[in-house]
C-alpha cells in the first residue's frame, strides 16, 4: 500500500455504525421523521437499482408501505427535493468521515501524497453501507449518473466544504 494509505489506516479506524440519519428542521412529529427517513432509504435503493428517471415517486411511497400516493410530495415536494435529501443525508456522514481522514493525514510529519488524498476522498463511499452491508449510496450515485442527474447538483458543492477542500488539494 502507498505510504499515505498506511497513515490513513493507522490514524482513522472504520466506525462501527455507518448508518446516516435524515436531517430535520427541528421539533417534528417522530412519525414524520420516520417516514422521511424511510422515504430517503427507499429512494436511495430504488434509484440505485433502476436509475432516477425509471423510479416514480408513487413507487418510492409504495416501497415504504404508504397507501398515500402523494407521500413524497407531502414530505419533500417532489423528486428533486427527495434526491437532494438523499444526498444531504448521506453526505453529512461522508463529510465527517472525510474530515477525520484529512485530520489523520494532516497529523503526519510529511505532506499527504496524491494517493492518500484520493483515498480520503473515496474511502467513505466504500465505508458507507446500509444495514445489509450494501453500498446503496454508491449505487444511488450511479443511478443519478446514468441519467445525467449529478451535473445539475453542482450547486450543492458549497454545502460540503470538507469535500470541496479535499478536491482542491487533489487538483
Amino acid at each position: 500500500a502507498p505510504e499515505g494509505s498506511r497513515h490513513l489506516q493507522a490514524k482513522v479506524a472504520k466506525p462501527a455504525n455507518t448508518r446516516a440519519t435524515v436531517q430535520t428542521g427541528g421539533d417534528e412529529d417522530p412519525r414524520a421523521i420516520a417516514t422521511r427517513s424511510a422515504l430517503v432509504d427507499a429512494a436511495e435503493r430504488l434509484i440505485g437499482l433502476h436509475g432516477v428517471n425509471a423510479v416514480s415517486m408513487r413507487a418510492v411511497g409504495a416501497e415504504i408501505g404508504s397507501a398515500n400516493p402523494a407521500v413524497v410530495g407531502y414530505h419533500f415536494g417532489g423528486r428533486d427535493a427527495l434526491v437532494d435529501a438523499v444526498i444531504r443525508d448521506r453526505m453529512a456522514w461522508i463529510e465527517a468521515r472525510r474530515q477525520a481522514l484529512l485530520a489523520g493525514l494532516d497529523e503526519c510529519a510529511e505532506p499527504a501524497d496524491l494517493s492518500a488524498l484520493v483515498e480520503a476522498l473515496f474511502r467513505p463511499l466504500f465505508d458507507l453501507v446500509d444495514a445489509d452491508g450494501q453500498h446503496r449510496y454508491a449505487a444511488f450515485l450511479a443511478g443519478l449518473q446514468r441519467h445525467d442527474s449529478l451535473a445539475g447538483r453542482a450547486g450543492m458543492r458549497a454545502e460540503f466544504p470538507v469535500t470541496d477542500a479535499l478536491t482542491d488539494r487533489i487538483i
